[in-house]
């Protein structure tokens, strides 16, 4: 053999040694491989679709933690699920959303600024906070004497502000921002936090009002998770509410995506 090998130059002797090497590697991952597979093993490969990159799917910091909403703002866990259970609260949300349609809402989120004199600038949709901005500014450079549009549109009829509304900010600011919400709308979530940045930047002059508008037919928890936030009011008040709503907002991946044990 050594006699053999002698007759092969250095360079044939070390290709035939590295393709050796990687005839030995697979052999073994072989063995392995049918090892595996003969014991009843499970081996999963990732898969690509065409063009998109394998995404995690890691649940939210809430949902990992298991902890219901309800409970992280310091609800009785019991009194809040016997709200719930109820739906004592149905009819309050069958409200916002008859209110939402009579004012011309046709998706989420839909949001009708209005000015001190009650004209109405309606928002069809997640505008970006320029956009809303450029919008809260004319509302406040309205007087509250100025006279109203002679052409009446449909955001017009967005009922009146009451005790029982949910209302951020102060009830005498100027401009009020009404919005129409479902809270298992991917728009609605981006847009609460282009409503939160709102409220820092324009306290005192701007109250921000929530009110429901689960679209069913999209989103079926929706009407549900709109009752529990009602239920987060009942017993936890103006405050409790927002809590509530801001902390379903933070964890929900939205479209009906939220474990209903975590309300």
């Amino acid at each position: 053999m050594n006699d053999l090998l002698k007759n092969f130059s250095p360079k044939t002797s070390f290709i035939m040694g590295f393709v050796g090497g990687i005839m030995a590697l697979c052999t073994v991952g072989f063995i392995i491989l049918l090892v595996v597979l003969l014991g009843g093993g499970n081996i999963q490969f990732p898969s690509l679709e065409k063009g998109k990159p394998v995404v995690s799917k890691t649940p939210p910091e809430g949902a990992l933690a298991g902890t219901p909403i309800s409970t992280s703002i310091g609800l009785k866990q019991d009194d809040f699920q016997s709200c719930l259970k109820s739906g004592r609260h149905a009819d309050r949300v069958e409200q916002d959303y008859q209110n939402a349609v009579q004012s011309g809402g046709q998706g989420t989120p839909y949001s009708i600024v209005v000015a001190a004199n009650g004209q109405t600038f309606p928002i069809s949709g997640a505008f970006p906070f320029e956009d809303v901005k450029s919008i809260i500014d004319q509302a406040l450079a309205v007087s509250a004497n100025a006279p109203l549009p002679k052409t009446k549109q449909e955001s017009d009829n967005v009922g009146e502000l009451t005790d029982r509304d949910h209302l951020r900010g102060d009830p005498k600011a100027t401009v009020k921002v009404v919005e129409f919400s479902d809270l298992e709308c991917p728009f609605c979530k981006n847009f609460h936090r282009t409503m939160q940045q709102v409220m820092s930047e324009y306290s005192g002059q701007v109250a921000w009002v929530y009110r429901h508008f689960p679209l069913d037919s999209l989103h079926s928890k929706a009407r549900k998770e709109a009752e529990a936030s009602e239920c987060a009011a009942e017993l936890g008040g103006n405050d409790g509410f927002w809590a509530y709503v801001d902390k379903l907002f933070e964890i929900t991946p939205s479209n009906n995506g939220l474990d209903p044990n975590l309300l």
